[in-house]
C-alpha cells in the first residue's frame, strides 16, 4: 500500500501534458474488438487511442487509422463515427468477412510530426452457423431453480464461439426465456411460464429458437422444467382488490392482490396469471413452511380497465387453471389542463438577472401530478412550483429563478408549455477538452478536466454513469479556474466509486442554458476511453474468463442458519485470485427478486480475506439462499459456485405489517361531519404484524384543497398488534374541504415494509399495508368536513422580513442562513401548517427548508427557517434568492411571496455569495492500516496546504508535513498504528484552520499462537509447516497437532439406538501377539452447572430416534441423524446429533474456522434448542466419554495428551502404544446465531480406571446461558503415532517383569540407584526413544501398505 501510495504521488507530480512529447497510447479493448459479422454483413471493430502532447484540439491537424488490408473506407482509412474530442480518438472499423489484417495510427500535428502507433490486430469472419453446443447431450441440461418467487428456471448452453455474438431467443408458448452471456460461450438462459396460459398440457420440451445477428436461425430442445408432479395441492385463494371509495378520492392505480395457500405441494410450480400484461406485476413467498405455503401475487393496474385473473398450477406436466375476474371502475379524472399565466418578467435588479413566472393552474389533487416544470429542449431539469395561493381546484404558482439573456422552453406537469422569448439563443453545446483521471486509495478518484463554452454559459451539471454532479455541491466538485479568455473551465471532480453502477461508463457534460446544449462523451457504445482505476470491466457479462479473477476461498461464518426465533448476524469470508486490497466488494441477497439486500465489505488484515458483515432476518422462507458476490466488475453467483448459503425456520413470515381496521371518527362512518365548535377528527389503524412485529411507521394525511400536509411518525418496540390514532384538530372558523390518506408506510422489525402511495405509479411497488381492508374498509380512507359559510377568502400578509446576514461564504464551514419572517391576517394565522422557505440559485438549484414557529398573537405568527446551505451553493452566479410559500389562516386561505415581491416590499430576500476558498475543510478519511502510517484525508481547498495538526486522547498536538497534496485531496505519513482517537485539522499558508475530522485509529490484532509442538517441530519439514495463526498445518498422509500421526483407515460401526461409535481395529503389537483396540465415542449427558462449577441439575440422554440420511448428492460423506429429548421445568429441550463419516478430504468450516476432515475421520454436529436454566448466571456443559481400549494388558502403555492446537481449537489425544484416539474440538460454537467463545475441559471417566491398556476421559463441552439454541462441532480420528505411548511423560505402562508403573515412576527408581548406573539408564533411554522413533515411523508404513494393499 504504502509503495503504490508513493508511486502514485510520483505519477501525479510528473502529469503535466505541457512538457510531453506527441505520443500515440493505445486505448482499444482486445474483447470489444472480438466481435462477429453483424445484421449489415460487416465486422464494426472499435479502436481507441490518445495522444499526448497537447492541450487543445486546435493543435490537432491529421490523425487516422490505416491498414494492411482493404477495410471499408477511402484509401484505406477508417474514419466513420469518428470521436476526437480533447485528445482522445474513437474509431469503428467497417471491415468485410473473412478480412484480416495490420492496423497502425499515423497523422500530424500542426506544432509537430505524430509517431505511428501499430494498433491490434483485426479479423472478421461470420458467426458459426449451425450453432453447435460443446456439451450437447440432453442429461448435461438440467434446469436449476426456481431461482426467485416468480417460479423462474436456469440453465447454460455452451456453444462453440470465439468472439462476442448477439442473439435473440425465442421459445414456444406457454414457456418464456430470455438470455444473457455469461461469458464468450456461455448462453445462460432464464426459463419461466407466461401468465395468461390456457388450460392443457404444453410441450415436454421448450423448443428455443436462437437467431443471430445475420438472421440465422438455431433450433434446440430442452427438456422442460416442468414435473411430473402426481400430487394434486391443496389450494385456496383470497382476492384483495380495490374498491370503490367514498367520498371521491381520486386515486387512478388500482391494486389487485390474489393470496394463495398452497398445501401438499412442496416445490411444485404455482402461480397466478393476470390478462391485462401492461400493469406492474410481483410475486412473493409471505409466509410458509415445507408443509405450506402462502404466495402472494400483486397487479398493479389502472382503474380504466377490467381484468381476469386466475391460478395456475403443474399437475403432472399439466397446467390446471382457474379463472376468475373483476369490473371496470369508473374513471376520475386525473388532470384538468387549464392554465393562466399571470406574469411573465425578467427583472435586473441590482445586477440581479432574476427571471420570475406565475400562472393559476387547475387541478384535481397533489396525488395526481407531480408539481414541476421541465426547462428545455435537450435534457430536462425539473424545478418544484411554489404554491403561492389559492387551492389545488384553482392554485396560484410562483416559478423564479436567476438565468442569463438566453431564450428557453418551460414545460409544465399539466402538459402544457410556454416559451420565455429572448433574443439570444445559446445553441452551442458544451465541450470536452480534457479529461483526466487520478486514482486514489480505497476506490476513490479525482476526475480533472476542462471544457469549452463559447456561449460562456455557466456548467449546469456533468454526469458520470448514474451518478449526477452539480457545480455547486463543492463536496466533489471545484472549480480550478472558471472562464478563461477562450471559454475554457478547469475543474476537479472527487469520486467516491465504491458503490456506484460501474457499467455505464458515459460521462455527459450541460450547461445552464439546457437548450440542446449537452455534450457526452460516448464512443458509440456506454464504454468510453475513462475507466474506474482498478475496476475489471465486465464487458457486458463478457469479462469473467479475461480477466485473470476467480474466487479462490469462499465461507461463511454459519452457512446453515436457523431464523426460527432470531436474526443471525453473519460474515462472508472471501477471496480472490489477482484480487486488489483496496476493492470494496458487494454481497447480494436474492438478487432476483423485487427488492434484493445489498451488504458492502473491506480486506480484513486479520483473517486476510474480504470480510462482509451482513443480516438475515427472522423467519425467512426455509431453503438455499440465492446469492452474487461481486467483486468490481465482476459478478459471482451462488447458482454457479459450490459455496451454499442454507437458511430454516419453522414457519416463514415475510410479510411486512398490514392494517386490519380502520375506524373513523367521530363518525365512524364515511359522512360529512358538521363543525360547529373546536373539535378533532381523524382515523385508529389496528396494525398487525403476528410473527415479526410491527415497529415503525409513517401516516401522511393531505387536505383536498392543497393547504395541510400533516405527518405522523412512531417508532415502538415489535409487537404483533398496534392501534395507532392520527388526529387532527379542528377549529370552529374553517371552510368546509376533505381529508385524506394519502401516505402509509409500515415496517416490521426485519425490515420488511408495506406501502400506501396511491396516484405515484413510478416508485418500486411494495404490499399496501391496505391490503386486509381492501375490499370493504377503504371507504374510511376520507373525512370531508363542512363548516358555517364566511366571506373571508385573503391569505395573511407578510409584515416582517429578514436574514441573519447579507452574504455568505460558502467555501467554508459554517455557512448558517437564517430566516426570519412574520405574517399577519385579519382573522388569525394557522399555527397547525407550517410554511416553507425556498433557497434558489444559479444554475436552476433549488430547495425548501421548513419553518418553525418562534411566538405570536391570535393574528399575528413568527416563523423562522434555519439551514447550513450546500457547499459552495450560490457560487457559479454569486447571489442567492429567498421565497416564502405556505402559510395559512384558519380559513385555510394560503398565501406565499415571491422574491420580486419580498423586494418589491422593501425587504433584501438576496444573499451574496462568495467562494473565497481561502480556508480549508475536511469532509472524509481513510486510515490505511499499515506500518507506515499512512492517512488519506479527502476535503476542499487543500492546494495552500502547509501542516496537518493531529490532536491526540491527551489534548498534545503532533504536526505532520503532507507528503501528497491536491486541491480536493492529500496524504500525511507517519500516524502512530496504536489504537487512539485522533483529530484532524489542514492549516494552510494563510494560517486559516480546518474543521477538525475525528478518526479512530484501530490496530490490526493478529492472534498470537502457541508455539508449534513436535521434535522435531511438527515432526519437520517432511512432515509439516508450521504457521504462526494455525499451528502446525500437516503434510499429507500426516495428521495430528504435531503431524506426527497418520489417520488408520476404518469403517465405522453405527449403532441404531443412540450417537455412540465403537470402532474395533486389530492389529499385531511387537512381541508377536494379535490383539483388539477398541475406540469409544458417545453422547451421554447434559449437566447445569452454577457460576463456580456446582452441579444444578443432571440430564441422561438414554433414548434416541436414528435415521440414515445419507444423502445421495453427497457421496463422500455417510451421514447418520439422532434426536432425543427431554423435559426441564415445563420445556422440552431437543437434542440432535448428526454425525459424518468422511470418505474423501473435505474442507469444512464451522463458526468462522476453516480445516479438513480428512478420509475415515468422524464429525458430530451437535444441535440443542432452547434450555429452562435455573438462573441466566448458569451454564450448561455437555458430556461426552471417549475411551481406546486394548483387549489385553500385556506390554502395554497407555497416555492421554490436550492442549491447544492453535487460537480457534483445541485437541484431545488418548494413546496406547502406538495408536489413539484423537478429538479436535473447537473452541466457537453458534449460539443464538452468533459466534460465541466456548471452552472445552477433558476429566478423568470416573466409570472406568485408566490402565496401562486403556484411556478414558469425559469431554465436557462449556456452553453459556442462552435463549433459543446451540450448535457445536467436534471431530474424532483413529491415529497411528510415530510416538509410542511408553516413550511419553506420565505413560502408564504394564510388563510381565516390572507390572504396572508409570514412566515417572520408573525414572524415579532409576535416580535412587548409584549414580554411574543412573547414566548408563539415561544413555540407554535416549537410545530407546531414538530406536523407538525409527521402529514406528517404519511400522506405520507398513501398516499403510497393509491395509491399503490386503
Amino acid at each position: 500500500m504504502y509503495n503504490y501510495i508513493v508511486i502514485l504521488i510520483l505519477l501525479i507530480s510528473t502529469l503535466n501534458l505541457n512538457d510531453a512529447v506527441f505520443e500515440i497510447v493505445d486505448l482499444s479493448d482486445p474483447i470489444e474488438q472480438l466481435s462477429y459479422v453483424g445484421d449489415d454483413g460487416f465486422c464494426r471493430i472499435p479502436y481507441r487511442f490518445k495522444v499526448l502532447g497537447w492541450n487543445y484540439p486546435t493543435d490537432v491537424g491529421y490523425c487516422r487509422i490505416w491498414s494492411s488490408s482493404a477495410i471499408i473506407g477511402n484509401y484505406g482509412a477508417v474514419d466513420i463515427f469518428a470521436l476526437s474530442e480533447g485528445y482522445n480518438f474513437g474509431y469503428i472499423t467497417k471491415v468485410q468477412p473473412n478480412d484480416y489484417g495490420d492496423v497502425w495510427v499515423r497523422g500530424n500535428i500542426y506544432s509537430g510530426v505524430l509517431t505511428t502507433l501499430s494498433l491490434t490486430k483485426y479479423s472478421c469472419v461470420p458467426i458459426p452457423y449451425p450453432l453447435q453446443e460443446l456439451v450437447p447431450t440432453d442429461n448435461s441440461r438440467v434446469f436449476r431453480g426456481p431461482i426467485n418467487t416468480k417460479n423462474e428456471y436456469t440453465i447454460d448452453l455452451i456453444f462453440n464461439l470465439t468472439k462476442r455474438a448477439n442473439f435473440t431467443v425465442y421459445t414456444n408458448p406457454p414457456y418464456y426465456c430470455y438470455h444473457y452471456m455469461k461469458d464468450i460461450q456461455t448462453m445462460t438462459l432464464v426459463c419461466g411460464l407466461n401468465s395468461n396460459p390456457p388450460n392443457y398440457t404444453p410441450d415436454p420440451y421448450i423448443h428455443l429458437t436462437i437467431t443471430d445477428t445475420l438472421k440465422n436461425n438455431n433450433y434446440f430442445n430442452i427438456s422442460t422444467f416442468l414435473t411430473n408432479d402426481q400430487r394434486t395441492p391443496d389450494v385456496s385463494v383470497q382476492k384483495f382488490y380495490t374498491s370503490d371509495i367514498s367520498p371521491k378520492i381520486p386515486y387512478s392505480i388500482r391494486n389487485l392482490y390474489y393470496m394463495v395457500t398452497i398445501e401438499n405441494y412442496k416445490d411444485g410450480i404455482f402461480y397466478a396469471g393476470v390478462s391485462d400484461q401492461s400493469g406492474r406485476r410481483d410475486s412473493y413467498i409471505v409466509y410458509g413452511n415445507n408443509i405450506k405455503t402462502v404466495m402472494l401475487h400483486s397487479y398493479e393496474y389502472d382503474i380504466s380497465k377490467s381484468i381476469e385473473y386466475s391460478t395456475i398450477y403443474n399437475h403432472q406436466q399439466s397446467l390446471i387453471q382457474d379463472t376468475n375476474s373483476i369490473s371496470q371502475y369508473s374513471v376520475i379524472s386525473k388532470i384538468s389542463n387549464n392554465m393562466t399565466v399571470i406574469s411573465d418578467n425578467f427583472y435586473n435588479i441590482t445586477s440581479l438577472n432574476l427571471y420570475s413566472f406565475q400562472a393559476q393552474i387547475g387541478y384535481l389533487n397533489k396525488n395526481e401530478a407531480t408539481l414541476t416544470v421541465d426547462v428545455w429542449e435537450g435534457p430536462t431539469v425539473q424545478i418544484e412550483l411554489s404554491m403561492i395561493g389559492g387551492t389545488y381546484a384553482n392554485g396560484i404558482y410562483d416559478f423564479s429563478f436567476l438565468v442569463g439573456i438566453y431564450h428557453m422552453k418551460l414545460k409544465f406537469f399539466t402538459g402544457l408549455t410556454y416559451e420565455i422569448l429572448k433574443d439570444k439563443y445559446d445553441e452551442e453545446k458544451p465541450k470536452w477538452v480534457n479529461l483526466r483521471v487520478i486514482p486514489l486509495t480505497g476506490m476513490r478518484m479525482i476526475l480533472q478536466g476542462e471544457t469549452y463554452d463559447g456561449a460562456f454559459s455557466p456548467i449546469q451539471s456533468i454526469q458520470m454513469g448514474d451518478i449526477l454532479v452539480k457545480p455547486h455541491d463543492r463536496t466533489v466538485f471545484d472549480y480550478v479556474t472558471y472562464y478563461d479568455d477562450d471559454g475554457v473551465v478547469s475543474y476537479e471532480i472527487y469520486v467516491d466509486y465504491s458503490r456506484m453502477n460501474l457499467r455505464t461508463r458515459t460521462y455527459y457534460i450541460r450547461d445552464v442554458n439546457l437548450y440542446n446544449n449537452t455534450q457526452d462523451m460516448v464512443y458509440s457504445t456506454t464504454k468510453n476511453f475513462l475507466r474506474y482505476p482498478k475496476v475489471i470491466l465486465d464487458q457486458q457479462d463478457y469479462g469473467n474468463p479475461y480477466a485473470g479473477i476467480e474466487i479462490s476461498e469462499l465461507r461463511f461464518d454459519m452457512n446453515n442458519v436457523d431464523l426460527t426465533f432470531i436474526e443471525c448476524k453473519n460474515s462472508l469470508y472471501v477471496n480472490f485470485t489477482n484480487s486488489d486490497r483496496e476493492m470494496v466488494i458487494r454481497l447480494i441477497l436474492n438478487p432476483r427478486d423485487p427488492y434484493p439486500k445489498v451488504f458492502y465489505g473491506h480486506w480484513n488484515e486479520t483473517e486476510e480475506l474480504f470480510t462482509v458483515e451482513f443480516v438475515l432476518p427472522t423467519a425467512m422462507y426455509s431453503g438455499p439462499v440465492h446469492y452474487q458476490v461481486y467483486y468490481p466488475d465482476l459478478t459471482f453467483d451462488s447458482l454457479d459456485m459450490d459455496y451454499p448459503l442454507i437458511v430454516r425456520s419453522d414457519y416463514a413470515d415475510q410479510m411486512p405489517p398490514l392494517i386490519s381496521k380502520i375506524v373513523a371518527f367521530p363518525s365512524g362512518v364515511n359522512q360529512n361531519v358538521q363543525v360547529q365548535t373546536n373539535m378533532s377528527i381523524g382515523w385508529t389503524f389496528t396494525i398487525v404484524d403476528p410473527i415479526n412485529g410491527i415497529q415503525s411507521g409513517l401516516i401522511k394525511v393531505t387536505s383536498n384543497l392543497g393547504v395541510f400536509e400533516y405527518t405522523y411518525k412512531f417508532t415502538i418496540d415489535p409487537t404483533s398488534e398496534f392501534n395507532y390514532t392520527v388526529e387532527i384538530p379542528i377549529q370552529s372558523q374553517c371552510t368546509s374541504q376533505t381529508y385524506y390518506i394519502s401516505y402509509i408506510e409500515l415496517m416490521d422489525k426485519n425490515g420488511y415494509i408495506s406501502r400506501f402511495d396511491p396516484g405515484n405509479s413510478t416508485k418500486h411497488h411494495y404490499i399496501s399495508p391496505l391490503l386486509y381492508i381492501m375490499n370493504n374498509q377503504t371507504d374510511q380512507l376520507g373525512i370531508s368536513i363542512e363548516c358555517a359559510s364566511h366571506t373571508d377568502t385573503t391569505p395573511p400578509i407578510v409584515t416582517n422580513f429578514e436574514t441573519n446576514v447579507n452574504s455568505i461564504d460558502t467555501s467554508r464551514y459554517e455557512r448558517d442562513l437564517i430566516v426570519t419572517f412574520t405574517v399577519q391576517d385579519d382573522t388569525s394565522v394557522s399555527r397547525l401548517n407550517l410554511p416553507k422557505c425556498k433557497i434558489s440559485a444559479v444554475p436552476l438549484d433549488q430547495y425548501f427548508v421548513q419553518a418553525k414557529f418562534l411566538n405570536g398573537t391570535n393574528t399575528t405568527a413568527t416563523f423562522q427557517c434555519s439551514t447550513n446551505l450546500p457547499l459552495g451553493f450560490g457560487s457559479i452566479d454569486t447571489k442567492i434568492i429567498v421565497s416564502l410559500q405556505g402559510y395559512t389562516d384558519i380559513y385555510s386561505n394560503l398565501g406565499g411571496i415571491s422574491t420580486i415581491d419580498l423586494i418589491n416590499g422593501g425587504w433584501n430576500p438576496v444573499i451574496n455569495v462568495t467562494y473565497s476558498k481561502d480556508t480549508p475543510m475536511i469532509t472524509d478519511a481513510l486510515v490505511h492500516n499499515n506500518n507506515n502510517g499512512i492517512v488519506s484525508i479527502f476535503g476542499r481547498n487543500f492546494i495552500n496546504t502547509t501542516s496537518v495538526l493531529v490532536t491526540h486522547q491527551n489534548s498534545s498536538v503532533s504536526t505532520f508535513a503532507p507528503i501528497y497534496v491536491n486541491s480536493l485531496y492529500l496524504v500525511i505519513q507517519g500516524i502512530s498504528s496504536s489504537g487512539m482517537v485522533l483529530d484532524l485539522r489542514v492549516k494552510n499558508s494563510n494560517g486559516m484552520v480546518s474543521n477538525a475530522y475525528r478518526v479512530n485509529i484501530v490496530p490490526v490484532k493478529y492472534p498470537i499462537p502457541p508455539p508449534c509442538p513436535g521434535t522435531p517441530v511438527c515432526g519437520g519439514p517432511s512432515n509439516g509447516q508450521c504457521s504462526t495463526t494455525l499451528g502446525c498445518v500437516c503434510i499429507d498422509p500426516w495428521f495430528g497437532v504435531d503431524c506426527l500421526s497418520q489417520i488408520i483407515p476404518i469403517t465405522p460401526n453405527i449403532s441404531t439406538s443412540s450417537p455412540t461409535l465403537e470402532n474395533d481395529y486389530s492389529t499385531t503389537i511387537d512381541t508377536g501377539i494379535t490383539v483388539t483396540l477398541k475406540s469409544l465415542v458417545s453422547v451421554r449427558s447434559l449437566v447445569e452447572l452454577t457460576f463456580d462449577g456446582t452441579i444444578v441439575n443432571t440430564h441422561n440422554l438414554n433414548e434416541w430416534i436414528y435415521t440414515n440420511t445419507t444423502q445421495l448428492s453427497t457421496p463422500n460423506i455417510q451421514e447418520y441423524s439422532y434426536k432425543s429429548n427431554f423435559t426441564h421445568q415445563g420445556r422440552i429441550t431437543n437434542v440432535t446429533v448428526l454425525v459424518q463419516y468422511f470418505l474423501q478430504k473435505t474442507p469444512v468450516s464451522f463458526a468462522s474456522a476453516k480445516f479438513d476432515m480428512m478420509p475415515s475421520t468422524m464429525k458430530y454436529k451437535i444441535e440443542l434448542s432452547s434450555y429452562s436454566f435455573s438462573s441466566t448466571f448458569n451454564s450448561i456443559q455437555l458430556q461426552m466419554p471417549v475411551s481406546i481400549k486394548m483387549d489385553q494388558e500385556v506390554d502395554t502403555c497407555s497416555n492421554s495428551d490436550s492442549g491447544k492446537i492453535n487460537s480457534k481449537s483445541d485437541y484431545l489425544k488418548l494413546q496406547i502404544n502406538g495408536y489413539s484416539l484423537y478429538t479436535r474440538l473447537i473452541n466457537l460454537g453458534i449460539i443464538d446465531n452468533k459466534v460465541h467463545l466456548i471452552t472445552n475441559q477433558f476429566s478423568d471417566d470416573n466409570s472406568s480406571d485408566s490402565s496401562s491398556s486403556e484411556s478414558s476421559k469425559i469431554i465436557g463441552i462449556n456452553i453459556p446461558y442462552y435463549d433459543h439454541f446451540v450448535q457445536l462441532d467436534p471431530d474424532f480420528s483413529m491415529l497411528f503415532e510415530a510416538v509410542n505411548a511408553g516413550d511419553l511423560p506420565n505413560a502408564i505402562c504394564y510388563s510381565l517383569a516390572k507390572g504396572r508403573l508409570t514412566t515417572g515412576q520408573i525414572i524415579g527408581i532409576a535416580i535412587a540407584g548409584v549414580f554411574l548406573i543412573a547414566v548408563i539408564i539415561a544413555f540407554l533411554y535416549v537410545r530407546h526413544l531414538k530406536e523407538q522413533e525409527r521402529k514406528h515411523f517404519t511400522f506405520i508404513q507398513e501398516k499403510i501398505k497393509s491395509l491399503m494393499n490386503p
